[in-house]
């Protein structure tokens, strides 16, 4: 027993560590997507201000102010953010934020299987399939999705136990279990997995009341009172560990539901939802954003098949028009896993945990194709016969698909978005039907499934004989490809290569693990071949998905930015204007292996997205998870009606430049009236706009100067003389929360109520005197979500010191 226990504990550990190589014994820091630009930089703010003994309330730095603990992605009471008050580099700290969540979700599947009664062997697998996933391990890049896929497999095991695996009163403290699990990942970031989590488990008890596996439902008292066998019911236990995740997670779900209330997702128009039919730009359709083609369902048997995305562009798969945006570039679990996992598959007769397990599965991968509903197919067939593919059918895309249904009938799941997240809960299933796999196949060996294996590697060396066939011809074939505006034109070689070596790789585990399948007939069960499965997976997964974790050094973060040390000297309070979502024209005709890391730095010279951050500089239009719906219509109305024009006459893409004092454009772009600075920027332009909006002024009086005196992030404070009344505008968010005291003529301070000006601004009429305003944010859904919240904390703490000192005694 112990000698399978190391090397699985051995493989995984060795797994992780090749990896997570560059980040865990060189100075590399995660470079690519968000895990570089979004949460670096938010993670540093929330901790410097946590330092600096203030709760992170608000971000004054986006947007004209943007609520901070609101923001479900920031997570700021997540009870994992401890670990960025240990005593090391923030770099470090960030780093094993990211690592300990990924080591989570291993240890948690592991635990999952064994609690499903799976070997060691299998339970090894089980973890590998899962943490080391394309779906699972590309989750890195966006943090607190991998979040919610570490606390996953712990909550699914609370879930069981709460249903099915624990009789009597002990059913109670995992029903309190499962909705601790809920809760971590709501404050962890990822409420839509906790959603997923709550179907699951429904599902679950759905089934196993179908299927007649009834339970004892009476809570174990000394009288049986009808209380007592209400306590211990299915849909009671469920609604206990509902309650107890939402009072949990009160300090963060009743915030984020006002901001929510307050943004685009609540305000877009639904009247065409259920036709599947929205305008382009809008929350409806950012809904379907990262949908999964079916075609890419062959990433799960042949590794990096459609080609790698980067750090070259070889996605060869972009030759198919519906591809799209790609969630994660690999779905690759393992061969093994998946092959075990189907043959373990009941969707009709066996176990109902199985069968539970293998309809979540398909259910969770067919939700994942999100835009490629029926209205998907049927405007293919349209186009097929001869319809203007640019005209709109009677339904749109994603009508009549799964993820559309969902939209549509559960409540509130229409405010989340990419149905590929979807992708983590079928990794997990997976997983788990691929330990029940393994103990099937190595305790009674199955003829069928070692002809699968045989098949599938002659069909694998089959491909790799067309994929060198076709090598000669890749260029004119893939022509087609539209260069990609950051990895560059598609590498057509290296497409093919990329085929080849899927195929290669598929038929050479598929081989090994044949011949370890024929070795099973002169062994005992659980001999040296399921241990070389166990290293035959982890290799297997080592290969094929080292590419996706790319890194650069950490000192790229730490270096001062470009604009940042033009505007150093720059009195403050300033905002920038920093156009969006452009890139360097070059890399769209050259690629480069270090494009990575090139764009890291290029992004963080000219502060994009989030790195405005690190240097405290307010950016005027930045896009995150949400943004309140006053504010974005006020950009869109600006950008639609005040259009400045570049140098050669025509209607530049920016427009609500006024907001900022400082202006950074493309370098083919000016500034109408603006006065140029000189940066060492390769495509960048920067300017000093003379006519900007100042911080604070007061309508119709020119010449009435305010100041804004005192500066923090939850408190304002802006002096005024006024000769006569006025409304004085602020410059900064109109959000409820917000309060204002006002002292005139050095007399005592007033509550005054804020009006909403501008359509997104601060504004209050004053009578003529000296006015010394003072704005504090003081959410009242935060207040009363931390006292919720604190209250359930201090009675689960109490209830666990009681059921320990019961126990204790017991014993």
């Amino acid at each position: 027993m112990k000698r399978p226990l190391l090397i699985v504990w051995a493989s995984l550990i060795g797994l992780f560590a090749w990896l997570m190589s560059d980040a865990l014994f060189r100075s590399g820091m995660f470079v690519f997507r968000d895990a570089a630009h979004y949460y670096y930089p938010l993670f540093e703010l929330i901790r410097d201000q946590w330092a600096a003994g203030r709760v992170p309330l608000w971000n004054p730095y986006e947007n004209l102010g943007m609520p901070l603990a609101a923001d479900p992605t920031a997570g700021v009471f997540y009870p994992g953010k401890l670990i960025f008050a240990l005593p090391l580099s923030y770099a470090w700290t960030y780093k094993l934020y990211i690592l300990a969540h990924l080591v989570l979700a291993a240890v948690a599947a592991y635990r999952l299987a064994r609690h499903w009664r799976a070997s060691v062997e299998a339970a090894g697998v089980c973890a590998l399939s899962y943490a080391f996933s394309g779906n699972v391990l590309y989750n890195y890049c966006n943090v607190i999705y991998l979040v919610g896929a570490a606390w996953l497999p712990i909550a699914m095991l609370a879930a069981d136990r709460m249903l099915v695996g624990e009789p009597n009163g002990k059913r109670l403290r995992w029903a309190v279990a499962f909705g601790m699990g809920l809760a971590m990942m709501v404050l962890g970031g990822d409420p839509q997995m906790a959603y997923n989590a709550g179907l699951l488990a429904a599902m679950y008890a759905a089934w196993l009341w179908w299927t007649g596996r009834k339970q004892v439902d009476r809570q174990e008292t000394h009288d049986r009172r009808l209380l007592g066998r209400l306590a211990a019911a299915r849909p009671t236990m469920l609604a206990l560990a509902a309650g107890t995740g939402l009072l949990l997670s009160a300090v963060q779900v009743l915030p984020s539901v006002e901001f929510t209330s307050q943004s685009s997702r609540a305000a877009s128009d639904k009247s065409q939802r259920w036709l599947g039919r929205f305008e382009e730009g809008t929350h409806e359709e950012h809904i379907y954003h990262f949908s999964v083609g079916p075609w890419r369902l062959a990433e799960y048997v042949w590794p990096n098949v459609g080609g790698r995305q980067f750090p070259t562009h070889r996605r060869w798969l972009e030759v198919i028009p519906a591809e799209g945006r790609i969630w994660t570039p690999s779905l690759y679990m393992g061969v093994l896993p998946l092959l075990l996992a189907l043959a373990a598959m009941r969707l009709r007769r066996g176990d109902a945990r199985i069968r539970w397990l293998s309809w979540s599965v398909v259910l969770a991968v067919v939700a994942s194709f999100g835009w490629f509903g029926l209205g998907w197919l049927l405007q293919e067939f349209r186009i097929a016969a001869g319809a203007d593919p640019a005209s709109t059918g009677p339904v749109g895309p994603p009508f009549g698909g799964l993820y559309w249904l969902m939209t549509i009938v559960l409540p509130g799941y229409d405010c989340f978005r990419y149905p590929a997240k979807l992708l983590v809960v079928a990794a997990l299933g997976l997983s788990v039907l691929a330990a029940r796999g393994f103990d099937d196949m190595f305790d009674s060996p199955s003829r069928r499934f070692h002809r699968v294996l045989l098949g599938l590697t002659i069909v694998s060396v089959v491909g790799a004989i067309v994929a060198l066939a076709i090598r000669p011809f890749a260029s004119d074939w893939l022509a087609g490809v539209e260069p990609d505006m950051l990895f560059g034109p598609l590498d057509p070689v290296g497409a093919v290569n990329d085929l080849l070596g899927s195929f290669l790789q598929t038929a050479v585990v598929c081989g090994l693990f044949w011949w370890l399948c024929r070795k099973m007939h002169d062994t005992s069960p659980r001999a040296w071949p399921a241990v070389l499965a166990v290293v035959l997976v982890a290799v297997d997964l080592g290969v094929a998905n080292r590419w996706m974790v790319v890194c650069a050094p950490s000192s790229y973060w730490t270096e001062p930015s470009a604009v940042a040390r033009k505007l150093q000297d720059a009195d403050r309070p300033y905002r920038v204007y920093r156009h969006p979502l452009w890139t360097r024209p070059s890399w769209k005709v050259e690629g480069s292996p270090d494009r990575p890391a090139e764009a890291m730095q290029w992004d963080h010279a000219t502060l994009w997205p989030k790195y405005n951050l690190a240097q405290r500089i307010a950016v005027t239009e930045v896009y995150g998870a949400m943004m309140p719906h006053s504010y974005a219509e006020f950009l869109r109305e600006r950008r639609i009606e005040h259009p400045p024009r570049s140098t050669d006459g025509r209607p530049a893409s920016f427009s609500h430049d006024a907001l900022g004092k400082y202006v950074i454009l493309p370098a083919d772009k000016t500034l109408r009236g603006g006065q140029r600075i000189e940066v060492d920027l390769p495509d960048v332009s920067l300017w000093c706009n003379p006519t900007h909006w100042p911080r604070a002024w007061v309508a119709d009086q020119p010449n009435t100067r305010c100041r804004v005196v005192q500066e923090e992030p939850s408190r304002i404070e802006v002096e005024v003389a006024l000769p006569q009344p006025g409304l004085v505008v602020l410059c900064d968010q109109f959000y409820p929360g917000w309060q204002l005291t006002v002292a005139t003529d050095g007399g005592p301070s007033r509550a005054v109520e804020i009006e909403r000006t501008n359509q997104t601004m601060r504004g209050v009429d004053l009578p003529a005197g000296h006015h010394r305003l003072t704005y504090r944010y003081r959410p009242e859904s935060l207040f009363i979500g931390s006292l919720i919240s604190g209250l359930a904390w201090l009675v689960l703490a109490g209830w666990c010191v009681r059921l320990i000192v019961a126990a204790r005694t017991a014993a």
